[in-house]
């Protein structure tokens, strides 16, 4: 036998133990198809039903879902349409609460601006205030002095009035005692050019205080005509004569007299009639 043949047949031989182990391994490795595909348990029938089962679950789930995403979008739209409207809503807002604050802002400077103008304006009204206090304070003091100038001019002038109505009644009085004095000076053949100055006038008073031994204050005065040097008797109430006088001092209702020790007839007191002695 050539090398040839040997080494083929070695080759068969090889081929041979290859093909015998690839046939046990598929034989190793055979299944039953039939079984794998009708058993109901894992079988390829089974599992292709519970395949299409959960295709059939999994398309309803897609139906359900893109329903659900449909009316998810048609929500998400009409909210971005509603967001939408509200955001331009929001905008106009904005644009008109800026244009507000811009007024606001304007407002509020104006407002300090006056607001400083009427506080400057306070202060000079507070000094005119001070000012105008000051001048009233003293406008009261000066009208205090005049109310108390006033009443005291009033009081003058009541005083004046009363003195007037009393010097219009003295004068009346003068007057009736002038009528009397010429009417007695005519029928006595005495004129107003005789000398009276040593005639005491005619009147009637009496003692209104004994001042010592010898001096003694009548209630008659220059009023009634009394002058120093005149002389006056001195009686008592119930006619008796006590003696005379000759002034020494005269006021306008008093007069002050000296007794004549020659004529003193009896002790004279307080209240004894005095009379203007008789030529």
């Amino acid at each position: 036998m050539s090398l040839v043949g040997r080494i083929l047949i070695f080759l068969i031989f090889l081929m041979s133990l290859v093909f015998m182990t690839i046939t046990m391994m598929v034989y190793a490795t055979h299944t039953n198809w039939k079984d794998a595909v009708t058993n109901p348990q894992n079988g390829l029938q089974a599992r292709l039903k519970k395949a299409k089962d959960e295709v059939a679950t999994l398309e309803s789930q897609r139906e359900k879902t893109l329903n659900e995403l449909a009316l998810e979008r048609a929500a998400r739209a009409e909210s971005l349409a509603v967001l939408e409207v509200r955001s331009r809503e929001l905008s106009q807002q904005l644009v008109k609460a800026e244009d507000e604050r811009q007024r606001l802002r304007q407002e509020n400077a104006e407002k300090i601006k006056l607001l400083e103008t009427n506080q400057n304006q306070m202060k000079r009204l507070k000094d005119e205030v001070d000012a105008m206090r000051g001048e009233i304070r003293t406008a009261r003091l000066d009208r205090d002095g005049q109310l108390t100038e006033a009443r005291s001019l009033a009081d003058k002038l009541n005083q004046s009035e009363g003195e007037l109505r009393r010097l219009k009644e003295r004068n009346n009085q003068l007057i009736g005692e002038l009528s009397s004095a010429k009417l007695i000076l005519d029928r006595n053949g005495m004129t107003v050019d005789t000398p009276v100055d040593d005639i005491p006038p005619k009147v009637d008073g009496i003692v209104t205080a004994v001042r010592n031994s010898n001096l003694i204050e009548v209630s008659m005065g220059t009023d009634e005509g009394i002058r120093r040097g005149h002389t006056l008797d001195v009686y008592r109430a119930t006619g008796a004569y006590l003696g005379r006088l000759q002034v020494i001092e005269t006021s306008s209702d008093r007069a002050v007299g000296r007794i004549v020790p020659e004529f003193l007839q009896g002790v004279i007191r307080k209240g004894d009639r005095v009379a203007s002695r008789l030529l």
